[in-house]
């Protein structure tokens, strides 16, 4: 695996596409609505857009994974000012594996349900804007010596069955 193919596609993973993107971005007003629900409540509903993020991590890797997971990332989202990054956690779920792969790798997955519209996901800004650039660039790095293969990402829309 080429180091620079799987960080464009981890960047591409978790940017999810143009609507999420600066562009457009949701409004303060906007973001308070989804900080205010309780995160069940947060479900998509018909029509809307969720975006499913799988990892497979190295078995040697699984402690300093969970470790980082809750240390840098969640650390920083459970305490960041951002409105957007608080919208968005309210809309996200971490899935955890119950057992070890076949392969010997452990299999991870965020649900961003639903997609919380204009409002960028994109991991490695939010790191550099919570730790900066130099700190923020070497936690990305970590990460990434974690996985086992390219991350897989799928946007799917939330149907009414």
């Amino acid at each position: 695996m080429k180091p620079v193919i799987l960080i464009l596609s981890l960047m591409v993973f978790w940017s999810v596409d143009s609507n999420c993107q600066d562009e457009k971005m949701a409004s303060s007003d906007e973001l308070q609505k989804w900080i205010s629900l309780e995160k069940e409540a947060t479900r998509a509903k018909t029509d809307e857009m969720i975006l499913i993020v799988i990892v497979k991590v190295k078995d040697k890797s699984k402690n300093e994974f969970e470790t980082w997971i809750k240390d840098v990332l969640y650390k920083a989202l459970y305490s960041t000012e951002s409105e957007m990054k608080k919208a968005q956690l309210k809309a996200t779920r971490w899935l955890e594996p119950v057992e070890q792969n076949k392969d010997s790798t452990w299999t991870y997955s965020w649900i961003m349900d639903p997609i919380i519209p204009n409002t960028n996901y994109d991991i490695t800004t939010f790191l550099d804007k919570e730790y900066g650039k130099e700190l923020g660039k070497k936690h990305w790095e970590k990460y990434l010596t974690f996985m086992a293969e390219e991350p897989q990402s799928m946007v799917l829309k939330q149907t009414n069955y």
